[in-house]
């Protein structure tokens, strides 16, 4: 097989078995499905870029309809990408997607940036929010919340080395939650507490020019869509997803579309109760100055409980997911075969591992929290842009899942995609530069992969 010729079939295939294995077992369903969805996509990004996206745009009908733009391009690229969770329902998702459509070479360095840069660096970057956001309360030092954040790391990674059902139902059902009952409480306390007034909203004019505003609007849509990331996890744990070919699909556009209507309901009620001025020069979570300001200083310290409690399900959910990827790439012979093996719960303990010793690495090499964000959405965007037309190189199936006006969603994904890596480039260019430096390294490893099953046969 040519590394950029697909891998037609032209019927739904069951789940792999050079891939899914006997080790990794069908034993999730709808419901843990969705709430790594929306676990893996509420974390910090509601609660904490806010801050510097009014600093940069001081004006909140244009940051609503930043979050607005950036949920309705997430779901244009989840539908497309839905058809492909339908038609390869095994473990891996996105590398499969990529895989399928385009050939051993992209899948490649997807799963190696994936292990490199982008779940590491997410749970990387959701460590150090843990870290910070509880310093405020606990007073710890710098070298202190370096200290949490690995512990954090490595104490969830050890949940997932023992059991699937333990960090994937109980611990991410529950966590997930709560954190999505919290929202909703956070907006109804900030709506009829008294502090929310509609005339915040009509901010005057802002005074830049149109090259400044857009660079201004990138800027921010950059921020947004880290809120809106992981909703791709779900498809990395299908082989262990009960009738995935159907379930994937629906807790995709289930859970996405929930933490849509949670997002603009909270960043609504930021605005309703802050001004722009205050909300920029905030030095807490603006979801803690709401609710102090509708409620009192015992509600300020629920909502900062909170946010530690979304960026912990969020952490789990990451931790959970990227190894499977791992997993499916060791089994094909792209990653050492060592990688592939699971322990007798059936966890890929030495995945996990891994996962969570360069996870560490990252958080001293890269060190602030929207340093490492930033550069997983970068390069995120050039995969799930990847992901989106390999969709395109299949017909749509006849029966189960269709994306509704595939052509138009795929149309406006590939160019939101466009933005966000040349918004990227524009604003950190030396920082993007070390996260594409960090996937070119994995073209040195390449010529050592072994031939796929299919290829060799």
């Amino acid at each position: 097989m040519h590394d950029s010729a697909p891998l037609d079939d032209s019927h739904p295939t069951p789940p792999d078995p050079e891939v899914d294995g006997p080790g990794l077992k069908p034993t999730l369903g709808f419901t843990e499905a969705t709430t790594v969805v929306m676990g893996s996509m509420i974390g910090s990004g509601i609660f904490l870029k806010a801050v510097s996206m009014t600093k940069e745009l001081p004006h909140p009908g244009w940051l609503l309809a930043a979050w607005a733009i950036a949920g309705s391009l997430t779901l244009c690229g989840a539908l497309v990408t839905a058809e492909l969770s339908a038609r390869f329902p095994g473990t891996g998702g996105l590398y499969v997607f990529l895989l399928r459509g385009w050939g051993r070479l992209p899948a490649y360095l997807f799963g190696w940036s994936l292990l490199a840069i982008l779940q590491t660096g997410s749970i990387a970057g959701l460590a150090c929010g843990l870290a910070k956001t509880l310093s405020a309360t606990t007073g710890w030092t710098a070298g202190q919340q370096q200290g949490a954040s690995f512990a954090f790391i490595w104490i969830i990674t050890a949940v997932h080395c023992i059991s699937v059902s333990l960090g994937a139902k109980w611990v991410q059902n529950v966590l997930t939650f709560t954190k999505y009952l919290g929202l909703l409480l956070l907006v109804a306390l900030g709506l009829f507490g008294g502090e929310a007034h509609l005339s915040r909203l009509a901010s005057p004019p802002i005074e830049m020019g149109t090259g400044a505003f857009l660079a201004a609007f990138g800027f921010c849509m950059l921020k947004t869509l880290w809120a809106y990331d992981g909703w791709v996890n779900a498809t990395f744990i299908a082989g262990e997803v009960r009738d995935a070919r159907r379930n994937v699909p629906r807790a995709l556009v289930v859970g996405i579309s929930a933490v849509i209507v949670v997002y603009l309901l909270t960043n609504a009620v930021y605005h309703l109760v802050l001004d722009p001025a205050t909300l920029a020069a905030s030095q807490s979570s603006p979801a803690a100055e709401v609710a102090r300001r509708s409620g009192g200083p015992g509600w300020a310290n629920a909502a900062t409980t909170l946010l530690a409690l979304s960026m912990l399900g969020s952490l789990n959910s990451s931790v959970l997911s990227a190894p499977r990827v791992y997993y499916a790439m060791a089994t094909r012979g792209q990653f050492p075969a060592f990688m592939g093996t699971t322990t007798r719960w059936g966890t890929p303990h030495v995945s996990l591992i891994l996962q969570a010793v360069w996870a560490c690495v990252l958080t001293l090499a890269w060190g602030t929290f929207d340093a490492i964000t930033d550069n997983v959405i970068f390069v995120y965007w050039i995969f799930y842009a990847l992901a989106v037309a390999a969709a395109l190189r299949f017909p749509q199936p006849e029966q189960g899942y269709r994306a509704p006006a595939r052509g138009l969603l795929a149309a406006l994904f590939l160019a939101g995609a466009g933005l966000v890596v040349f918004s990227q480039l524009k604003a950190n260019p030396w920082s993007a530069l070390q996260a594409l430096a960090l996937l070119v390294v994995g073209l040195a490893f390449y010529p050592f992969t072994r031939p796929l099953p299919e290829e060799a046969s």
